[in-house]
């Protein structure tokens, strides 16, 4: 296979983010808790790395006095010289990803308590609120639409006006509808799958009718979410060459998504919840004498029917993860159903 010349960068800057002499990296690295990780690779960069340095521009931020602070901290992380200045601005970095984290959280249970009110979301989710941050709601936008496979359009509302998000399904062209609309909107942009837009308070909600309509032209085929399963694997299939083989495709990103594999008819040798909050389940499947560490996120109240013995298919991902100085091959859950 190819890779991309942003591939390629992505890659070489992952192998050198080991041994960087950036002093403001250095320092976020290790307030994020991964400076001691053996080989970055794109969860890192992805998951770990990029919402710290995003955080500063998604969510405001006070002095002390309460005035808001337009001071880029992650740009002054990133410049400095002084290794207390790193550390200063690598904790206030991360203490702003965790006020990120905590309005999204916030946002996204006010919306799912809405659609839980009335039994399930419309075909095209609408929603907002005053005082949503404009630097979350995209993020927001993005998990409604990955859970229930339609378009999510969501809003801050302002004074006189709102500021949105959009993101979509492949059967549903953002810039299409937003064009049609657009005598309801003040502006717009984006392209097919995600988009922004504007739209006076007044108009909330002929646009919200307006999208409804849209939404009409959905099949119940259209909402299904669909998983493009790279393979069937077997255990032994999982072996040290593939694994190789499995590394030199990263980095994982947009245009070189990340592979999902299915396995089939594996039993579940035991299963508990962990976490803050036991909000994730860990279990241990096996198949021909193999077993393997399988982890779901945020998904243990869902999986509560889980029991030790019973057959399961598992589609995942592939995850390294490294304890106690030791290396180890995680199965991440994507989905699972009984065998």
């Amino acid at each position: 296979f190819n890779l991309r010349p942003t591939e390629i960068q992505a890659f070489i800057g992952l192998e050198q983010l080991k041994d960087t002499n950036n002093i403001g990296l250095k320092a976020l690295l290790k307030t994020a808790g991964i400076s001691d990780v053996k080989k970055y690779d794109s969860y890192h960069g992805g998951f770990v790395i990029a919402p710290r340095l995003n955080a500063v521009g998604r969510v405001r931020h006070k002095t002390p006095e309460g005035r808001y602070d337009s001071t880029d901290y992650s740009f002054e992380l990133l410049t400095t010289d002084n290794e207390n200045e790193a550390k200063m601005w690598a904790e206030k970095i991360n203490e702003l990803n965790i006020e990120r984290m905590k309005q999204g959280q916030k946002i996204y249970a006010e919306i799912q308590e809405k659609i839980n009110s009335q039994n399930g979301p419309e075909r095209i989710i609408f929603m907002g609120g005053s005082g949503w941050s404009n630097g979350i709601i995209g993020i927001i936008a993005g998990k409604l639409k990955d859970e229930w496979h339609r378009p999510a359009f969501i809003y801050s509302q302002n004074e006189t006006t709102s500021i949105g998000s959009s993101r979509s399904i492949p059967n549903f062209n953002l810039v299409e509808a937003l064009e049609k609309g657009k005598d309801l909107l003040v502006e717009a942009g984006g392209h097919k799958l995600s988009a922004g837009f504007t739209v006076k308070n007044e108009n909330l909600e002929k646009f919200h009718q307006f999208l409804l309509k849209e939404g009409e032209k959905l099949t119940d085929e259209d909402l299904l979410p669909v998983l493009d399963v790279e393979m069937v694997l077997e255990p032994e299939d999982v072996s040290p060459a593939f694994w190789s083989l499995f590394k030199r495709m990263e980095p994982f990103g947009k245009d070189n998504p990340e592979p999902i594999f299915l396995m089939k008819n594996l039993n579940i040798f035991s299963l508990r919840t962990v976490g803050n909050g036991s909000k994730h389940i860990k279990m241990v499947v096996e198949k021909n004498k193999k077993s393997f560490d399988v982890i779901s996120f945020n998904n243990a109240e869902k999986l509560s029917y889980l029991k030790p013995g019973m057959k399961i298919d598992l589609v995942f991902t592939l995850k390294e993860n490294e304890w106690q100085g030791r290396t180890y091959l995680d199965l991440e859950l994507v989905d699972i159903k009984e065998s």
